[in-house]
């Protein structure tokens, strides 16, 4: 945005403008008819008019929640008590080089 010619660089880099600066940054996603259909759909009981950068701040916070979250790791799994996974990763481990501990050795501690 600063650097280049354009409505956003034009106002001065100062706190007393942001909302400004919100409003604007919401009228360019709102020139996007994509992205007007997805906040009539994310927001139905809110007019275009209405929306302001907050509910384009929770709409990617909702995707980045969703698309980013892993609830079928082996640490999810280990959670949810399945164990034997855990038991297989260790024996696993031992296999690939030589071992004669069955668990995972104990790393030192670095002072």
């Amino acid at each position: 945005m600063f650097g280049q010619p354009n409505e956003l660089a034009a106002i001065p880099n100062d706190g007393r403008y942001f909302p400004q600066i919100w409003a604007l940054l919401m009228q360019r996603l709102l020139a996007i008819p994509a992205y007007q259909t997805l906040f009539q759909q994310a927001y139905p009981q809110i007019s275009q008019t209405e929306l302001g950068f907050q509910h384009a701040a929770n709409a990617v916070a909702a995707f980045q929640t969703q698309a980013f979250a892993f609830t079928n790791s082996a640490w999810d799994r280990y959670l949810a008590g399945m164990r034997r996974h855990v038991e297989r990763a260790k024996e696993g481990h031992c296999s690939l080089r030589p071992c004669r501990m069955r668990y995972l050795p104990q790393w030192p501690t670095l002072y």
